[in-house]
């Protein structure tokens, strides 16, 4: 960096006339400079031990660091291209002559814990050359962020799709697609805030939030489709796979969805009916559950030998459904086989009835008390809450309806005065049903009618909005909260 800055410095001297007229500040002009800039940033990534960069699209919030060069992450040394991706360098637009593939999703496409030779796409690609006659090129390309959810994954491909040109697009969809996207923080470390949500400062949605807080490590409800916030991030999912979808088709290709959870197939089946008319593929939990294929013994993420079987299924698929026609792919019989029979058992559970897994009303609770919570407590709440009772600007929690009436809160303020007159709004589902204000170290026990529209509901959603928070008082002061939530509860009048 000090021989590029250097060498601007020669630069500015000669050229300091021309560089005067253009207003500039001597550094920002130096930067103008392609081949100082291309300089100056290489050292940079090359001193950060992150590889996050971020986005200006809030919807897709992080890539790479673009140029990585082996930075080390997870147990794989990670390069990346100008676009921010974990892949090649690919032309934009498409070249003539090339057969793109895009494989798009988080970091089962991106390649977690696995070498970049060791992924998806380069056995795919693979096959795909040794099994076809074309002459021009063949990419299939990883278009994929560690925990980027279905949204991010979806917008990153839409508004770039005419230049990119893919000749077929295949989408892996994973249980924690549903989550709020992550941001950047300083140094290219993953965030806990969202772009898309910026408002609620660290308030994010995950499956996982609940393993925050200790052991033993269990997932919220937030797939199961009881309540409004988990219905509502399905439906926004299923929207924009559908537009997606559309948009791909209507270049005349393909556009294939690859569901590979565990479970929830069901569930998100009934919400995909009717709103995606394309090719939904349910992977058999076996591929999800099979610790062979682990990248380690806790973590599902696919080893090669993962990725090397899901390849030799998109294969199978992709000449049984005759996806790349102007390959002419020759049979592989062996594959085509476990294909088919990976393909029947994947829709026979995709079929099952999701209830003995969905609902299980001993597990979800009408009333929450946080001066006491436990692993049982903080399954019921998707964000914004820990187990100390403490309430991010956003926070989100399911509650069971048993032909409720009301709901009822005790809660208190911090001793904190900088907050007094913080208003909070309280929904359940989509609706407001009221709001209190904070005052320092008061307390607070409201009740609030349910209104008419959702009081025949199941399971109830209880969302907290509020307007200000302040820092707490535990290093490194980041967690931003507005006020203690003791207890909750759907009252039976």
């Amino acid at each position: 960096m000090t021989v590029a800055l250097s060498g601007a410095c020669l630069y500015l001297l000669a050229e300091r006339e021309e560089l005067r007229r253009s207003g500039l500040p001597a550094g920002q002009a130096a930067l103008e400079i392609e081949e100082i800039r291309a300089a100056v940033v290489a050292e940079l990534v090359a001193q950060s031990t992150g590889i996050f960069d971020s986005h200006p699209d809030p919807d897709v919030g992080r890539v790479l660091i673009p140029g990585l060069s082996g930075t080390p992450s997870a147990g794989a040394l990670v390069h990346s291209n100008a676009w921010g991706m974990r892949e090649r360098d690919y032309a934009l637009p498409k070249p003539p002559d090339t057969v793109r593939v895009v494989l798009l999703g988080d970091s089962v496409v991106y390649g977690r814990r696995a070498a970049a030779e060791d992924r998806m796409g380069v056995f795919l690609e693979g096959y795909l050359r040794e099994r076809t006659s074309y002459a021009g090129s063949i990419e299939c390309l990883h278009l994929g962020i560690g925990s980027w959810n279905a949204l991010a994954e979806i917008q990153f491909l839409r508004r770039q799709l005419s230049e990119l040109d893919p000749d077929l697009v295949i989408q892996v969809l994973v249980p924690n697609d549903l989550d709020d996207n992550p941001g950047v923080r300083g140094f290219g470390t993953q965030a806990e805030f969202s772009p898309r949500y910026r408002a609620r400062a660290g308030s994010r949605v995950s499956l996982t939030y609940p393993a925050r807080f200790g052991p033993p490590a269990r997932d919220n409800f937030i797939l199961r489709a009881l309540d409004w916030e988990s219905r509502h991030r399905y439906e926004e999912v299923a929207d924009e796979l559908a537009r997606l979808s559309r948009a791909v088709e209507d270049r005349g290709v393909s556009y294939v969805l690859v569901v590979n959870w565990p479970r929830a197939k069901p569930i998100l089946r009934k919400f995909l009916e009717g709103r995606l008319a394309s090719e939904v593929v349910y992977l058999p939990s076996e591929y999800h559950r099979n610790k062979e294929h682990w990248s380690l013994p806790t973590d599902p993420h696919w080893n090669r030998a993962g990725h090397e079987n899901f390849a030799r299924f998109l294969y199978g698929f992709i000449r049984q459904r005759e996806l790349l026609p102007m390959l002419d792919l020759a049979a592989w019989p062996e594959v085509e086989n476990d294909t088919a029979e990976a393909l029947s058992i994947g829709e026979e559970e995709a079929r099952e009835d999701p209830h003995p897994w969905r609902v299980q009303p001993e597990s979800i609770a009408t009333h929450l008390d946080f001066r006491n919570a436990d692993a049982d407590t903080m399954a019921h709440v998707y964000a914004g809450i820990d187990d100390r009772g403490n309430v991010s600007p956003y926070a989100s929690l399911i509650l069971r309806n048993a032909s409720g009436q009301s709901l009822r809160i005790l809660a208190r303020g911090f001793e904190r005065p900088e907050l007094d007159g913080a208003r909070v709004a309280v929904l359940v589902d989509e609706l407001d049903v009221g709001d209190f204000r904070i005052v320092a170290g008061a307390s607070i026990d409201r009740v609030w009618q349910l209104p008419a529209a959702v009081r025949e509901r199941s399971h109830l959603s209880v969302r907290f909005e509020a307007d200000d928070w302040v820092y707490s008082t535990e290093p490194p002061r980041r967690e931003c909260i507005s006020f203690i939530l003791e207890d909750v509860e759907i009252l039976a009048k």
